[in-house]
């Protein structure tokens, strides 16, 4: 399975590698694409995943709706700034493409 290669690869600690496999686990087979899609192209952020996630487990078993709810904020937050990265390479790539086409 192509999820677990990437974790296996990834640099996360071993007990972060072990959280994720069991995730992929229990989650829905459309979650698990989410997540290699995400492991795939934004390898660099694995660990920011990795502590958000387990935040979100903690706060949701403890039933701390505060801490839920700035956890969602954050990962928001994060997510809107690496699209927006994303975004500007895009554009960047094609300004870049378009000025080798005129050579």
């Amino acid at each position: 399975m192509i999820a677990h290669e990437l974790i296996e690869k990834s640099a996360l600690s071993k007990e972060d590698k072990d959280f994720w496999f069991r995730q992929i686990e229990t989650i829905a087979e459309e979650h698990v694409e989410i997540l290699v899609n995400f492991f795939k192209n934004f390898p660099d952020k694995a660990t920011w995943l990795t502590s958000i996630q387990k935040r979100k487990i903690r706060a949701f078993a403890e039933g701390n709706t505060e801490e839920w709810k700035k956890i969602l904020s954050e990962e928001e937050q994060e997510f809107n700034k690496v699209l927006a990265e994303e975004e500007k390479s895009a554009k960047l790539a094609q300004v870049r493409s378009n000025l080798n086409n005129k050579e």
